[in-house]
């Protein structure tokens, strides 16, 4: 930067306009339009001061080594660098309604030998499709940088959140989620108030209105799960739909409130509110893209029949619940009835 200093504050400067804007609008404008200039414009000054720098070979030059942003790569380095290349396949397809379903939802219904030939060709599929861009120098080649990055693991592409998962995986991760939001909601009670409250309307360790959010956003949106953005908007969208759904329906057949969120910031009718869908948005957001696979890898590793029978119990108890609490729903201090409560019952 020497003698380049006072071009780079001017070329500070000339975005003044922009940053006031930027100010007024909450970051808004930035967001959506002047931080790609900005950053489109100091990446070409960069590109301009570095190619300087080596003509002139000033001391450390020589660390300026990224040649990979200034040129493409031959396509012997990058298959080296590369080599999931050699088993890239079509994306591939199932046949009939169980295609549609996997298709859709991202849900088999079987194991057999074709869905278990579906699942390898979509798993390599899925992890070209992480580096195809790379591959085809339409981004930087990261593994071909100097300090080598060959060895480390990419943890989303492990995780392989575009899967497809099996209706055995799905009626358990809608009992661990249901579980999991049982535990959050009675430890937050527990904190906050110093007393052990069962939450929900239901008497089993379960609050289905977490499993049902958590399978809805899984299969529901499982087109656009390769689009995080979208992907949150919509999973908040769901899942207010279902929250403000479940609070009406329960409170039209008992005439009880099991959630109240009225005073919240934001609130609809005291059913929903900015602050719980938000909570919903990034919880979502951690099952789709990491607890799932998470789950989903456990299940897969248990013996099949010993999965089933561990739904099957699981649903008889669930349905059990589900019947019983239709005519005798779980109500008392801390369920139906509070006024001061900072954390609210959900279903």
């Amino acid at each position: 930067m020497k003698g380049h200093k006072w071009e780079c504050f001017r070329i500070e400067l000339s975005f003044i306009g922009w940053i006031m804007l930027s100010g007024m609008t909450l970051g808004l404008s930035s967001l959506f339009y002047s931080n790609a200039y900005q950053t489109a414009t100091f990446s070409e000054y960069y590109a301009a001061l570095r190619k300087l720098a080596k003509e002139s070979m000033i001391d450390g030059a020589e660390l300026l080594n990224d040649r990979y942003l200034y040129e493409k790569a031959d396509e012997a380095v990058l298959l080296e660098a590369y080599p999931e290349v050699k088993d890239r396949v079509d994306r591939p397809h199932l046949d009939g309604v169980k295609g549609f379903f996997a298709e859709v939802f991202g849900l088999l219904f079987k194991e057999g030998k074709e869905e278990k030939a579906y699942e390898d060709d979509l798993k390599r599929y899925e992890r070209y499709r992480n580096i195809e861009d790379a591959y085809e120098t339409r981004a930087y080649p990261t593994r071909l940088f100097t300090i080598k990055e060959s060895d480390k693991r990419d943890v989303f592409s492990e995780l392989e959140p575009m899967r497809v998962y099996t209706i055995w995986s799905v009626i358990l991760m809608f009992f661990i989620f249901s579980m999991i939001g049982w535990l959050w909601e009675v430890s937050l009670h527990l904190v906050t108030d110093g007393s052990f409250v069962n939450r929900g309307a239901l008497f089993g360790p379960w609050l289905p209105i977490y499993g049902s959010g958590g399978i809805l956003i899984l299969l529901l949106l499982k087109k656009i799960r390769n689009r995080p953005w979208l992907n949150f908007i919509l999973i908040i969208i769901v899942c207010g739909i279902l929250e403000y759904t479940t609070s009406y329906v329960m409170e039209m057949n008992t005439g009880l409130k099991w959630w109240d969120y009225t005073g919240y910031f934001l609130n609809l009718n005291g059913r929903i509110c900015a602050e719980g869908l938000m909570v919903f948005g990034i919880g979502g957001m951690a099952f789709v893209y990491i607890l799932a696979p998470v789950f989903d890898d456990i299940i897969r590793k248990i013996a099949p029949s010993f999965v089933k029978i561990i739904c099957i119990l699981l649903l008889v108890a669930f349905i059990t619940d589900m019947i019983y609490s239709h005519f005798y729903p779980n109500t008392g201090d801390g369920i139906t009835d509070y006024a001061d409560f900072s954390i609210k019952n959900r279903l």
